[in-house]
């Protein structure tokens, strides 16, 4: 046991800067508690993973301790209520150092203990600036940049002081030494002492050591209720609070959301106990009946945990800067068409939400498995890890960015295309594709990141590329044109009339001017009054056609013609071919499809490819 003595030091300002009562290491995890200590206590822990064939194992146990057996009581006491007084935030330090001397009144108090198993402990001095106990109890805004996991004790140390009515955090670890080493620290106010020195508000409880205070590292030394017995680090939170009762659904549900995939590929275990009693533990084989429970809402973390164990399809990549990456995809019905972001930690990052290039609805997840990537995407990370901004490292940041975008958004084109031609054993498809010939298939529509503009949706039929429309032979007879204006939906992303159908056949798109439907010089047209038209893109070993689909609202037969819609007019386009759903070929001549017959309310299918290759938003007259 060690002769010296065991005490609280605040740092003199010695004329300098003061805390205040708004502390920024732990403001920026005030709120949700709960979310904030799961994620960069479970980060740090995978940081530290000791033999990578075995997951980590973090446990949460919520524990009653005597209020007694916190070290240092009396002078946290006085340390609490000198700060209240000399406070210049009165109305905030007032409610905070009244809760927390209350508290101190009590018998007990609330704990939270965090710890972990399968990992290295904390290495280093007191004095060691590269080891990992300096980084977690003395470092501000230092971060270890050996793991993949983004924590290693960087300002996300801050959450479990947010998470402590007395904003007071102890810490005990074994290292890889087999060295205990135990410290308390405090982030109040500063405050002035009895002798009249204005101290810092961040102190550290240890061993007395000439004008600060050290880590204690004798086993004797270290207060019973807080050994560590083997290799490891725990964390207590003194006083831990919560909003809720039941404190491990909140838990549950915020490690859930964040770590489903590390517990899913075996890197994680979770447990949580209360007083010594197991209440959960959350592994590999348990985990979707614990999605299912707890993972519900808003976070859709369990659609986004089904793409990965069941997917659709599977998509492994080796990219120029991030090198291995996988997106798995699932389509259904309910999913919540976004992209859900990682790295190697497998902790969620953030979700990417609506890439339309997917008609049907899909849960994404991308992972970024290699280390080299993992350095540049944390790099683009803010201090909260909840974000990837190409600001936080240039020059590199947008190419970054742009690859990973890019490689999504192909890997979800590349399935639609495939989803969308595969009923193709249409009979006689083929027959009807235009001959192979040079096309521009390079997509203009993305802003310089990768992004959407927003002009319109990849799985629709764009606007023509180029200013100006292409000539063919095909002689077209002037005629005047009753244009169907099209518009998007946000959902569907496919074309429909801006207005809604007419039912009346015998009224047309010119307000009360009457027509004759059946007949319009010699030839018979459908109304396209009484239509519904929809048209998108597909694409044929590379080849691009349309399906339009086409519902009456009336019985009735004739002809359409074919419209490519432009910013200033609309104009015939010329057809190559059309067949329907079952493989018959459908008449045309040139723009016009001819001899349609049309049931109530019976939607068609139709099948088309152009003389041109270029894309086109499309629709009737």
């Amino acid at each position: 046991m060690s002769d010296g003595l065991f005490r609280w030091h605040f740092p003199s300002t010695d004329g300098g800067d003061e805390d205040g009562i708004n502390d920024p290491l732990r403001e920026t995890f005030e709120g949700d508690h709960e979310r904030f200590v799961a994620r960069e206590s479970i980060q740090n822990s995978l940081d530290a993973r000791k033999d990578s064939s075995q997951p980590v194992l973090v446990r949460f146990e919520r524990l009653n301790l005597p209020v007694s057996e916190i070290p240092g009581l009396n002078e946290l006491k006085d340390m609490l209520q000198r700060a209240k007084d000399y406070s210049h935030n009165q109305d905030k330090s007032s409610a905070f150092y009244g809760a927390a001397l209350e508290l101190l009144s009590n018998s007990t108090l609330p704990v939270l203990k965090i710890s972990d198993f399968n990992t290295i402990g904390l290495n280093g001095d007191d004095d060691d600036t590269s080891g990992g106990w300096y980084k977690l109890t003395r470092g501000v805004g230092v971060n270890s940049m050996a793991g993949v996991g983004g924590g290693s004790f960087g300002i996300g140390k801050g959450a479990p002081f947010a998470a402590s009515t007395l904003r007071a955090v102890f810490y005990s670890t074994i290292n890889d030494a087999n060295e205990p080493v135990f410290k308390g620290k405090v982030r109040l106010s500063s405050f002035r002492d009895n002798k009249d020195d204005v101290r810092r508000g961040i102190g550290d409880y240890g061993l007395e050591n000439g004008r600060s205070v050290g880590s204690v590292r004798n086993m004797d030394d270290i207060p019973e209720f807080f050994r560590r017995i083997e290799q490891g680090t725990d964390i207590y939170i003194i006083g831990y609070q919560t909003e809720e009762s039941d404190w491990t659904r909140l838990l549950l549900n915020s490690l859930l959301n964040n770590f489903w995939a590390a517990i899913h590929f075996n890197e994680l275990d979770v447990e949580l106990l209360e007083n010594g009693e197991l209440l959960h533990s959350v592994d590999e084989e348990n985990l979707e009946g614990y999605m299912t429970e707890y993972a519900g809402g808003k976070d859709d973390s369990l659609n986004f945990y089904l793409a990965v164990k069941e997917p659709t399809k599977r998509i492994d990549a080796e990219l120029p800067l991030l090198k291995d990456v996988t997106l798995f995809v699932k389509t259904g019905d309910g999913y919540p068409k976004a992209v859900q972001m990682m790295r190697k930690s497998k902790m969620v990052v953030y979700s990417i939400g609506n890439y339309r290039v997917l008609p049907e609805p899909y849960a994404a997840v991308f992972i970024c498995e290699s280390d080299e990537g993992n350095k540049l995407l944390r790099d683009l990370e803010p201090p909260a890890h909840d974000t990837w901004d190409a600001e936080r490292s240039k020059p590199t940041g947008k190419r970054i960015v742009k690859e990973y975008l890019d490689f999504i958004r192909n890997s979800l084109r590349d399935m639609a295309d495939d989803r969308d031609t595969e009923p193709e054993d249409i009979p006689e498809l083929s027959k009807w594709l235009p001959e192979d010939e040079e096309r521009d298939d390079t997509n203009p529509y993305l802003g310089s990141m990768g992004e959407p503009t927003g002009e319109h949706s990849d799985i629709e039929t764009a606007r023509e590329v180029g200013a100006q429309r292409e000539m063919t032979d095909t002689k077209v007879k002037p005629v005047r044109q009753r244009e169907v204006p099209m518009t998007q939906t946000s959902d569907s992303g496919e074309q429909e009339p801006k207005n809604a159908p007419n039912p009346d056949p015998g009224q047309g798109g010119g307000g009360d001017v009457k027509v004759d439907p059946s007949t319009r010089g010699n030839i018979p047209h459908i109304d396209v009054a009484s239509i519904r038209f929809r048209a998108r893109e597909l694409r044929k070993d590379g080849d691009r056609l349309y399906q339009a689909v086409v519902t009456s609202s009336i019985v009735q037969s004739g002809s359409l013609r074919l419209m490519a819609i432009g910013d200033d007019q609309s104009y015939p386009i010329d057809i190559a071919g059309i067949i329907d759903e079952a493989g018959n070929a459908i008449d045309f001549d040139g723009s016009t499809i001819k001899g349609l017959d049309l049931e109530a309310n019976k939607p068609i299918k139709l099948f088309i490819s152009l003389q041109h290759k270029k894309r086109y938003a499309l629709g009737v007259e």
